[in-house]
């Protein structure tokens, strides 16, 4: 009897030695999924003008991506932990929340290229000094909440006196310092995937930034011939040609696909 996808998936991970997995957008939370949520869009509703909701907003987002709110997502990074227990992995997420982390993933095998609202960085550039942002970023949203008439200030930089901005490609001058440490980490643990079984999966990724993980993912494919990889997206599923072989393409909504990956 012939496997489904889904089949042939764990069992490709369960027999690799290693499993590189790749989060893409369609696992990612947009400014209209944030409004549904009530405390998000009432402490939204305060903000008055556009310089108001230029400057504070980022630190609603920050509240926001503290928690889950999603139950699609926290039952998709759920079966996805559940599917790499005890694998060696190592994961990239092209979006800015940390939900891998809030999922029980280690975070010494996490990476997001485009940072994210865990730290903060003067918005000109004028350093790389980055602030932890959880303290003072909780402040703020505590004040935005309670203000009477005045609003909170921003955080600014205690080099220069400009704004910080949070540490991610939103950021005006993005700082990369953030990822850079596991950047590094990531390559030196590629390169010991050399001729060895690899597993890729790569989830929901878009063209938006294909240099960091559709690409190199291809590559890696190519060069190493024990390695499969599995590409999930709802319309930009294809396989490139010289790894069409090794690359199972599912033209799925990855998220759903995830959600779903353990229903009989």
């Amino acid at each position: 009897m012939k496997l489904s996808d889904k089949e042939v998936l764990k069992e490709t991970v369960q027999e690799a030695e290693l499993v590189l997995v790749g989060i893409g957008e369609e696992w990612g939370v947009s400014f209209e999924d944030m409004m549904k949520e009530t405390s998000f869009s009432k402490a939204y509703s305060l903000l008055s003008s556009d310089e108001e909701r230029e400057r504070l907003v980022p630190y609603l987002q920050w509240d926001y991506y503290n928690a889950f709110h999603d139950e699609t997502l926290k039952k998709a990074y759920e079966n996805l932990h559940r599917l790499l227990d005890g694998k060696n992995y190592f994961m990239l997420s092209m979006n800015l929340d940390r939900y891998p982390d809030l999922s029980g993933f280690m975070k010494d095998r996490c990476v997001y290229p485009c940072g994210g609202y865990i730290h903060l960085q003067c918005d000109e550039g004028c350093s790389d000094t980055l602030l932890e942002a959880d303290s003072l970023s909780k402040e703020v949203c505590k004040n935005m909440r309670e203000a009477r008439g005045e609003k909170p200030d921003v955080i600014c930089c205690p080099q220069c006196g400009k704004p910080m901005s949070f540490n991610n490609i939103m950021a005006q001058n993005y700082v990369e310092a953030g990822y850079l440490p596991a950047w590094n980490t990531y390559m030196k643990w590629l390169q010991g995937t050399v001729n060895k079984k690899l597993c890729l999966l790569e989830l929901g990724v878009s063209l938006r930034i294909p240099s960091v993980i559709r690409w190199p993912f291809e590559r890696t494919v190519f060069y190493n011939q024990k390695a499969k990889m599995f590409r999930i997206h709802h319309s930009l599923s294809q396989a490139a040609e010289n790894i069409g072989d090794r690359c199972f393409s599912i033209e799925e909504n990855s998220l759903k696909y995830m959600e779903n990956l353990f229903v009989s």
